[in-house]
C-alpha cells in the first residue's frame, strides 16, 4: 500500500532565499509615492526601485490615485493601533469593487476628483484599476527568475537539511508538497541532486493547446497547462496559486496554464480547428497580471473556484487523510480554513503527528494539542535528528552524508 507524506509550506520557508516576510511587503506596500510606480498604457505595472519612469506624462491620475487612496486608508479606515496588512487591505478595497457602501470613501473620492478637476472619474472604475496595480505590485515583489540548474550536493545550507529529508523520506513515501507561497523556489529547489526535477505539479505540455509567442524571437512556445494529473514521487500543489499561473478564457472555459520567460502578458494563444477543419489561434489578450489568491478573507471565497483551486485543495484534504505525518514550516496559521481542514482531515485522526517548524510558536489552539510538536526554529537550522525525534521515524540515511545535515555544523555550499 502507497504510503504518504505531507508538508505545508508558507512564507517563511521563502525567507531564507531573499523573500520579502510579510512585514517587509506591508511596510513596502504601505505607503506610495505616485513617484515610485510606473503604469504603461497595457496597465503593466511596477516599482521603478530608483530606476527613470519610461512614461512619466502619462496615466498620472492613476499614479496619483495609488498614492492618495494609501494615505487615505492608512489615516481614514484603520482604527488607532491598527497596522497595515496589505491583505486586509485587499479585503477592504475588493468589497468598494463590489458596490459596498462607504460614507468616508465616498467623501474621499469627491475630494479627490476636485483636487485633480477630473470630475468624470467613476469611484468604481479608480478602484479596479488601482486593484490591477496593485495586485502587480504584489507580484513583482514576489517574482524571482531562476535557471533551471541542476543543484548538486553539497548543497546551500539554507535548503540542505530539507533536500536530504526529502531525499531519504522518498525512500518509503510519496511525497506531498503543498504551498500558499506564490514564488517558484520549491521549483528552484527541485532541480537537485535529492528531487532530480521528478517534481510533478499537475501540469503538463505534451498534447498541450496552448501557446504564447516569444517577443524577441516572434515564434510560438507551446505551454504548460493545468491538467490535474500527479504521477511523480514528489507532487507540488500551490494553493494559493503561483506567479507563473495564466487565467486562460476560451469561450468561457477557463484553464490555467504556465508563463515562461520572453513572453507579454497579452501573447497568449489556443489553438484550435475552425469549422472548416483548419488551425487557428485564439488569443486571451485580457491578462494583465497571473492568477493567485490575496485578501484575508477574500482569498477563501475563491477556494472552490473550479478551474483550479477547488481541485488542488481537494488534493489537499484528501492527502492529509492518507498521510501519517505533517510537517508545516513557515505557516503562521493565520487561515482559518486551512487551519479547519489540518484539524478535520488530519489532527482528529488516531496515530497522526504534525511537526511544525518555525521560530516562534504561532499562535493557534492546533498547537495546544497533544500530536502536535512544535520545533523553534527555521527551515535553515532544523536537523534530521529533529524531525526523527519529533515523529519517531528511521531515516535511511549514507553516513557520508549525515555529516551535513544531523549536526549544527553545516558546510555546505551551492
Amino acid at each position: 500500500m502507497e504510503q504518504n507524506f505531507s508538508f505545508l509550506l508558507g512564507a517563511g520557508f521563502s525567507v531564507p532565499h531573499g523573500y520579502p516576510t510579510v512585514k517587509e511587503l506591508d511596510t513596502k506596500l504601505m505607503y506610495i509615492k505616485s513617484s515610485d510606480i510606473y503604469i504603461h498604457t497595457s496597465q503593466n505595472a511596477g516599482f521603478l526601485n530608483g530606476s527613470e519612469d519610461p512614461n512619466p506624462y502619462i496615466l498620472k491620475e492613476q499614479r496619483h490615485f495609488v498614492e492618495d487612496f494609501l494615505k487615505f486608508y492608512n489615516e481614514k479606515i484603520l482604527k488607532p493601533g491598527e497596522t497595515f496588512h496589505f491583505e486586509s487591505f485587499i479585503d477592504f478595497y475588493t468589497g468598494l469593487m463590489r458596490g459596498e457602501k462607504c460614507e468616508l470613501y465616498d467623501n474621499f473620492f469627491k475630494q479627490y476628483r476636485k483636487k485633480y478637476k477630473a470630475s468624470n472619474l467613476s469611484k468604481i472604475d479608480e478602484i479596479m484599476k488601482f486593484h490591477s496595480t496593485f495586485i502587480q505590485l504584489v507580484w513583482k515583489e514576489l517574482h524571482k527568475t531562476y535557471e533551471k540548474v541542476h543543484l548538486a550536493k553539497p548543497y546551500n545550507p539554507n535548503y540542505n537539511v530539507f533536500l536530504h529529508l526529502l531525499e531519504y523520506l522518498s525512500n518509503d513515501f510519496t511525497i506531498h508538497i503543498h504551498t500558499l507561497n506564490l514564488d517558484l523556489l520549491m521549483e528552484y529547489l527541485s532541480f537537485s541532486d535529492s528531487v532530480g526535477g521528478n517534481l510533478d505539479d499537475g501540469f503538463e505540455e505534451i498534447g498541450s493547446p496552448y501557446y504564447a509567442k516569444h517577443y524577441e524571437y516572434g515564434y510560438m512556445i507551446r505551454l504548460r497547462y493545468f491538467s490535474n494529473k500527479y504521477d511523480q514521487n514528489f507532487r507540488l500543489y500551490k494553493l494559493h496559486g503561483s506567479v507563473d499561473h495564466i487565467p486562460f478564457n476560451f469561450n468561457k472555459e477557463f484553464t490555467v496554464v504556465k508563463s515562461v520567460r520572453g513572453i507579454g502578458m497579452t501573447d497568449f494563444y489556443k489553438e484550435f480547428r475552425n469549422q472548416q477543419g483548419e488551425f487557428e489561434y485564439y488569443n486571451c489578450s485580457w491578462n494583465s497580471y497571473p492568477d493567485f489568491l490575496c485578501g484575508t478573507t477574500e482569498k477563501i471565497k475563491r477556494y472552490n473556484d473550479s478551474y483550479y483551486y477547488q481541485k488542488v485543495f481537494e488534493h489537499f484534504k484528501n492527502n492529509l487523510l492518507s498521510s501519517s505525518y505533517l510537517i508545516v514550516i513557515g505557516y503562521g496559521f493565520g487561515d482559518p480554513e486551512i487551519n479547519k481542514m489540518i484539524k478535520d482531515k488530519f489532527l482528529s485522526a488516531p496515530g497522526k503527528k504534525m511537526l511544525v517548524i518555525n521560530p516562534t510558536k504561532p499562535s493557534s489552539e492546533l498547537l495546544d494539542l497533544p500530536n502536535v510538536i512544535h520545533l523553534p526554529l527555521g527551515v535553515e537550522y532544523f536537523l534530521l535528528t529533529d524531525v526523527e525525534n519529533a515523529l519517531g521515524i528511521n531515516l535511511t540515511r549514507k553516513e557520508a552524508e549525515d555529516k551535513g545535515v544531523t549536526q549544527n555544523k553545516v558546510i555546505c555550499y551551492e
